[in-house]
């Protein structure tokens, strides 16, 4: 059976067009243990939903909300990730909850939203932690989101990258930095090949990745660099392992 560790796959130029109805305006129940736990987030998702903050009852299984999941930091602003959940008990096997990123300026020590992506991307419901983080474009802020599916013993990992331009959010082409295939009987007769992302290296423009391949035990390393585009990446020098070009 597929499973989908990540999906972020929503085309990013559809985002505006989520009607108003269709966004959450209270937050799940289940939030109040992450709230509890960082003043920084409950901070941020007040700034973000309003201030008294709106928290479902427990009893509410039928109003759909908001969870928030990450708080991304950026200089003079963060980001709020939240996740859209429906009515609830929730859909686990197979399904996939849309994400919205809210962002929050710095004003005089006060946090204020400045705008909101909404379901700029999909999550899988058995991942409510998503492996998503701060990093730096060129001169934009952006975020980078691990994905990919797995299938009985074969596997892909994505890298997805957001930039925030101009009061839009861009999405880049995704990037597959991790694969591996095995055979159905035999465990070491494996093939697979990943990399390990550096941003900023060796300034803002660039990506530098360390990959790896490994053919039956045999091992092979390599560093590719690569330069940011206007929605893609560019091999500056070094080469992508084959695996990862399919």
């Amino acid at each position: 059976m597929l499973k989908t560790i990540t999906l972020l796959a929503l085309a990013v130029g559809g985002i505006s067009s989520v009607a108003a109805q269709d966004r959450p305006s209270a937050v799940c129940p289940f939030a109040r243990e992450v709230l509890a736990a960082s003043p920084d987030m409950e901070r941020a998702t007040a700034a973000a939903f309003g201030s008294p903050l709106r928290i479902l009852p427990d009893s509410d299984t039928a109003t759909p909300c908001a969870q928030p999941v990450k708080l991304l930091h950026y200089t003079g602003a963060q980001v709020l990730i939240t996740v859209d959940l429906p009515s609830r008990p929730l859909p686990l096997r197979g399904a996939a909850f849309p994400m919205s990123a809210h962002v929050l300026r710095d004003q005089a020590g006060r946090l204020r939203l400045a705008t909101t992506f909404h379901r700029f991307a999909l999550n899988d419901a058995d991942n409510m932690s998503p492996s998503i983080r701060a990093v730096q474009v060129g001169r934009d802020n952006a975020m980078a989101m691990d994905g990919g599916i797995s299938n009985q013993g074969f596997m892909r990992g994505t890298l997805d990258v957001f930039v925030f331009r101009q009061n839009r959010l861009v999405r880049f082409q995704p990037l597959t930095l991790r694969y591996r295939t095995r055979g159905a009987s035999d465990d070491t007769d494996v093939v697979s090949a990943w990399c390990s992302p550096a941003f900023g290296t060796p300034d803002s423009d660039h990506l530098t990745l360390q990959c790896t391949t490994e053919n039956r035990g045999v091992k092979h390393s390599s560093t590719v660099v690569m330069r940011a585009g206007a929605t893609e990446w560019t091999v500056e020098s070094g080469t992508m392992p084959p695996e990862l070009l399919e």
